[in-house]
């Protein structure tokens, strides 16, 4: 069985699908999601197998179904089903307004990441996240 953590990149944007999938893949299982409506359901679909995901990197604009509507749903699943040990989520985000950035931590994200991203700063925030040894 693969030991590698499980990431999930909610991202309409491909190229910064590319730069999160790129840095992680040494190390992590990674998949993808071009909309908040998909990365619901493949977060749920995680949980329900027995898999769920370490951290989901979440875009804030999205078409369709945004980014809090996302985050607000994957945290009320894990909420209604019990989980003890709740994934990661780290919102990324061009919106970079402090009132953007509280409302992401209020609505449950676990970190927050302006783009374009900053890989030294993507770094930081897995170790602070305790997902990425020292």
């Amino acid at each position: 069985m693969d030991d590698r953590m499980r990431a999930l990149i909610v991202e309409d944007e491909p190229l910064t699908c590319l730069v999160v999938k790129h840095y992680l893949l040494k190390n992590w299982t990674c998949d993808m999601a071009l909309n908040g409506r998909e990365g619901v359901d493949s977060f749920i679909r995680a949980c329900e197998s027995g898999l769920p995901y370490d951290l989901v990197c979440l875009d804030f604009v999205m078409p369709g179904m945004n980014g809090f509507d996302a985050l607000k749903a994957m945290r009320n699943f894990e909420t209604i089903h019990m989980f003890k040990k709740r994934g990661k989520i780290l919102m990324l985000s061009g919106l970079s307004e402090p009132t953007d950035i509280l409302r992401a931590h209020m609505s449950g994200s676990d970190g927050y990441l302006p783009k374009p991203i900053y890989m030294p700063l993507f770094v930081y925030e897995l170790r602070r996240l305790g997902l990425l040894a020292s």
